[in-house]
């Protein structure tokens, strides 16, 4: 047998080889039967205390790695999910925007911050969630809102 033969046969034999990642966990797939919400998931986040928080048709979900939560937002279908620096976990979606914070009893209680919009004012829907130390910016289809020191301000990227 030639050299390059042989080198050819060493190759082929190493390339038919499966390779598998030993240090990966295997995954499991939900349905929306399991977690009992809406069938789209758009945005996902870990918590800290490493709890999964998902933006969903139905609003938010929690999942603690054995049990599953929604937290339904009023007329809303959630398109975002962000954990802020505070702890707290932000969300947006069609027309609306705020964020859940634990209560005392248990569960997350939710604030609405786009009730204090004047009525003018058309939030659209938020698609992404962006944090900086001291400021949450809610962008939309739109505009930006962001909120700082306990205000909302905007900045208009379309006009209406």
């Amino acid at each position: 047998m030639k050299r390059k033969d042989l080198l050819f046969y060493i190759l082929l034999l190493l390339i038919s080889i499966p390779v598998s990642a030993g240090w990966q966990r295997p995954v499991t797939n939900y349905t929306r039967h399991t977690y009992k919400a809406g069938n789209q998931n758009w945005s996902i986040q870990q918590h800290d205390n490493g709890w999964i928080y998902v933006a969903n048709n139905k609003g938010l979900l929690e999942f603690d790695g054995v049990e599953w939560n929604t937290y339904p937002i009023h007329n809303a279908k959630t398109r975002a999910v962000k954990v802020g620096h505070d702890g707290r976990i932000y969300i947006g979606g069609m027309g609306q925007f705020g964020y859940f914070c634990p209560s005392p009893l248990g569960g997350l209680d939710y604030t609405c911050l786009s009730d204090s919009l004047p009525s003018t004012v058309s939030v659209g829907i938020i698609w992404n969630i962006l944090s900086d130390k001291n400021r949450i910016c809610f962008q939309s289809d739109r505009r930006f809102f962001c909120l700082e020191n306990g205000k909302i301000s905007q900045i208009d990227v379309f006009s209406d």
